[in-house]
């Protein structure tokens, strides 16, 4: 999305500690997301405007709340 959109000095905030590790050290598991982290540290390495960071849940509440919408959105 960020690519598509042309965003430029995005900031990712993640509570999920693993997956913002791995995005970082560039250390990819063999399961459902370790595809999907691989292709975004591939971006912020292409950018150099973005950054990711691991938040408490309670720090990236707005974003959680969201999240659990989504789920139940029909739309």
């Amino acid at each position: 999305m960020i690519t598509e959109l042309h965003l430029t000095r995005v900031i990712i905030e993640l509570d999920a500690a693993k997956i913002v590790s791995a995005v970082k050290k560039k250390v990819f598991p063999r399961n459902q997301w370790g595809k999907l982290t691989q292709r975004c540290a591939r971006a912020l390495d292409d950018e150099s405007t973005i950054s990711i960071s691991w938040v408490r849940r309670e720090g990236n509440e707005a974003a959680h709340v969201l999240a659990r919408w989504v789920v139940s959105e029909p739309n």
